[in-house]
């Protein structure tokens, strides 16, 4: 939940290409997408990594305290493991970091790239 946060807040990664230089955050590129009138894609880059994700550490996390007090009744547990198993296939941060990783590989010889902490978390 931590590097999710820290994934968020923090720059993704920089660009310095001929003195100008670029800072993108996960929200702000999906942001950009949707005012260069990709509505669909900007709305499955905020669904895969954002609001799944979100969801799917809140009730991990949900999940973990109840373990953890001992009240670990099946009527309280169903529900959120279920969901959880529903939107695992949905949380597709590992896809969209591999297209981020060959991305940056192509434009390494166009522009310095800078990598944020937001990469790392």
């Amino acid at each position: 939940a931590i590097l999710f946060g820290i994934m968020n807040l923090f720059p993704l990664m920089a660009l310095n290409l001929q003195q100008t230089s670029r800072e993108a955050t996960l929200l702000g590129a999906a942001l950009a997408m949707w005012e260069k009138e990709m509505h669909v894609l900007s709305l499955l880059v905020m669904l895969t990594t954002l609001l799944v994700p979100a969801l799917q550490i809140a009730l991990e996390i949900y999940v973990t305290v109840l373990a953890l007090r001992g009240h670990m009744s099946a009527h309280k547990l169903a529900a959120p493991i279920l969901i959880l198993q529903k939107i695992r296939p949905w949380s597709m941060i590992e896809v969209f970091m591999l297209g981020l990783l060959v991305s940056l590989v192509k434009l390494q010889d166009l522009a310095e790239i800078i990598i944020g902490p937001a990469f790392w978390s």
